[in-house]
């Protein structure tokens, strides 16, 4: 009886997906982890250089933060799986709700 449970775990779906899990490795979590180093880095030198111009800085930093945001989501939190369409969809939703308040607050002010 063991061993056809056993043999039922094996290929069951989630354990080929954790099994694929397990098998990719530390290696996307170190290049994630050096490439935010490597952003904050440069994010810090466009701030302390003034060779650069505010007017280049500031997006500069925003597509730093854009890009470090995706790291966390999809190597560290592993939103790029299964069964995380949930809460992505929820995420999703809250972007969109603060684009369009930064948008409508922005229109407010200046127009």
């Amino acid at each position: 009886m063991e061993t056809n449970l056993q043999t039922e775990m094996e290929h069951s779906p989630q354990s080929r997906r954790e099994t694929a899990h397990h098998n990719e490795g530390p290696k996307p979590h170190l290049w994630a982890f050096f490439l935010s180093i490597v952003f904050t880095i440069l994010a810090f030198a466009a701030v302390a250089s003034e060779a650069v111009s505010t007017a280049f800085t500031i997006p500069f930093i925003i597509f730093l933060a854009v890009v470090q945001a995706a790291f966390q989501l999809f190597i560290w939190m592993h939103m790029n799986q299964k069964d995380h369409e949930f809460p992505l969809t929820f995420m999703m939703s809250g972007v969109f709700a603060a684009v369009v308040t930064v948008a409508g607050i922005i229109l407010m002010i200046w127009w």
